[in-house]
C-alpha cells in the first residue's frame, strides 16, 4: 500500500472527494492483536449509530485484500493452480469454505446491502444446492465403496472418524438425516436462515476422503470469487492494468471489464485472464508490496 500523503494525492488526482476520509495515526507501531477503545461522537450520523448499537465496521477492502494474497499464492505455485489447489484443501474444505462465506454473507444481508450485492453474486443458492446434491452423491459413492464386513453373519461397514454401522443401519443413522437437512438448506431463502442449517448439517455429515474430487460448480464459483476480488485490489492499489482481448484498462475502465465478464464467463476464462494480465504487467507482487508501503 502506498504511504498516507501519497494515497490522498492519487484520490485528488483523479478527482476522488478527499474531505470525508481521515487517517488514524500512531506514533509508535501497534503489536498485532492490541485491543484499544474508540470514541465516536455519533450526533447525527448513520454510520456512527450503527457501529455504536452493534459493533459492525464496515470495511469491505479487508476481503479483497486477504483474499488477493490467498489466491495469487495459489496461481504463483510451480506446481499450477489445479494441482495446488486440490493438494492444499481437501474436499471437506469446500463445505467449511461455503459455510463460512454464508455466514459472513447472512451478516451483510442485514447491514450491508452494497457489499452484499457483490459478495452474493458466486455463492448463490443455486451453486450452494449444487454443491450439497454433489456432496450426497459422493457420499453414497464413498459407502458404496467400502468392504463389507460381518459380525456374526451382520454386514456392517466401518466409516472414517463414524465408526462400525451395520448395512441396515445406513439408512436411519447415516443417510436420512444428512438428507432431511439438506432439503431444509435448499428451502432457504435468506442467508441467516441458509447459515443455521448449514451449521446443522455440518454436524452430522461425513467427512469424505481427502481426495474427493470436487464439485466443479464450487471450483467455478471459488476461481471468481478469488480473481475478481484480486483484481479489485490489483487495480487499486497496485498500478496495474487489466489485459483483455489484446487490449490495456486503466483502474476504472479495468473494473468497469472485470464486472461485466465476472457475469459472463466461467471461472477457468477469468483465472486465464488474471494470469495474462499479470504476465504482461511484469507484476512482482513482492516487489510492489514494498513499493506502496
Amino acid at each position: 500500500m502506498m504511504n498516507r500523503e501519497n494515497r490522498m494525492n492519487t484520490l485528488k488526482e483523479n478527482n476522488v472527494d478527499v474531505t470525508k476520509y481521515f487517517t488514524l495515526i500512531a506514533n509508535d507501531p501497534i503489536p498485532a492483536g492490541t485491543k484499544f477503545n474508540v470514541s465516536i461522537e455519533m450526533g447525527n450520523d448513520p454510520v456512527a449509530k450503527q457501529i455504536i448499537e452493534d459493533g459492525y465496521v464496515r470495511n469491505s477492502k479487508l476481503h479483497r485484500r486477504w483474499i488477493t494474497a490467498h489466491y495469487l499464492r495459489l496461481l504463483n505455485n510451480p506446481n499450477g493452480w489445479y494441482r495446488t489447489m486440490n493438494r492444499r484443501y481437501d474436499y471437506m474444505y469446500t463445505i467449511d469454505m461455503m459455510v463460512e462465506e454464508v455466514r459472513v454473507l447472512s451478516k451483510l444481508e442485514r447491514r450491508d446491502l452494497e457489499t452484499f450485492y457483490e459478495r452474493k453474486q458466486f455463492f448463490t443458492f443455486k451453486v450452494i444446492n449444487s454443491v450439497l446434491d454433489d456432496y450426497v452423491n459422493k457420499l453414497n459413492q464413498y459407502i458404496n465403496s467400502l468392504p463389507i464386513k460381518k459380525c456374526k453373519g451382520k454386514p456392517y461397514v466401518r466409516i472414517r472418524k463414524i465408526g462400525d454401522v451395520f448395512v441396515d443401519d445406513l439408512d436411519t443413522k447415516i443417510f436420512n438425516p444428512i438428507k432431511v437437512l439438506v432439503d431444509i438448506c435448499k428451502k432457504s431463502y435468506r442467508y441467516k436462515d441458509l447459515y443455521m442449517s448449514l451449521v446443522a448439517l455440518k454436524r452430522v455429515m461425513v467427512d469424505l476422503p481427502y481426495d474427493t474430487k470436487k464439485a466443479s460448480i464450487w471450483i467455478d464459483a471459488f476461481q471468481k470469487e478469488g480473481v475478481y476480488y484480486t483484481f479489485q485490489n490489483l487495480l487499486r492499489f497496485h498500478d496495474v492494468k487489466l489485459y483483455y482481448n489484446k487490449t490495456f484498462y486503466n483502474m476504472y475502465e479495468g473494473l468497469e471489464v472485470l464486472n461485466k465478464l465476472v457475469k459472463e464467463q466461467k471461472g477457468y476464462q477469468l483465472n486465464a485472464m488474471l494470469k495474462k494480465t499479470l504476465e504482461m504487467n511484469n507484476f512482482d507482487f513482492k516487489k510492489s508490496i514494498e513499493a506502496h508501503k
